[in-house]
């Protein structure tokens, strides 16, 4: 999943997120034992491996990134990426972004409402699948600090139950 997740995390910072999808919503719902997590702007900049000055101008307009690993495993949890996908297309999103390979998928998704957009991207990958929705943007202008992004420590980060609040609704 880690090559799915640098390219989601890629894909939203350049995007603004706005209100939660009912599929999202429903997700997080209806998986007690998934996971939340939460990337405030102070963690996100931490992320920074080599100091890179083009990494911070990136990232400064970000918010923060939202997210929710599925309990779910294996061909349950590939069956689920499916069923989000077309869930995701009833509520209105059009897909903007799709990769898959043997090792797994990423589908980034658009909604327009009112003039706001909306960003959502569903992860598919080691058995197991996530969303992810940022608020904030990114400047484009200095892409190529996302090279110094410690994925070893987002990838703990997201491993390590401990970081994870457990009512941050």
């Amino acid at each position: 999943m880690r090559y799915y997740l640098l390219i989601a995390v890629a894909m939203l910072f350049a995007l603004n997120a706005g209100a939660q999808s009912k599929t999202i919503e429903g997700l997080e719902k209806n998986d007690e034992e998934g996971r939340k997590v939460f990337f405030y702007e102070s963690y996100i900049r931490m992320l920074n491996l080599n100091d890179d000055p083009n990494y911070y101008k990136l990232v400064e307009d970000i918010e923060f990134i939202k997210g929710f690993l599925s309990s779910k495993e294996g061909d349950s949890a590939k069956s689920q990426y499916r069923e989000l996908q077309a869930s995701i297309v009833k509520e209105g999103f059009e897909e903007v972004f799709m990769a898959e390979d043997k090792k797994g998928f990423a589908t980034i998704y658009l909604r327009e409402i009112d003039g706001e957009e909306e960003w959502v991207a569903l992860l598919f990958g080691q058995g197991s699948t996530a969303a992810l929705e940022m608020k904030g943007s990114l400047n484009l202008k200095y892409l190529n600090g996302l090279d110094a992004l410690n994925q070893d420590m987002l990838e703990s980060y997201l491993k390590d139950k401990s970081f994870t609040p457990d009512d941050w609704d």
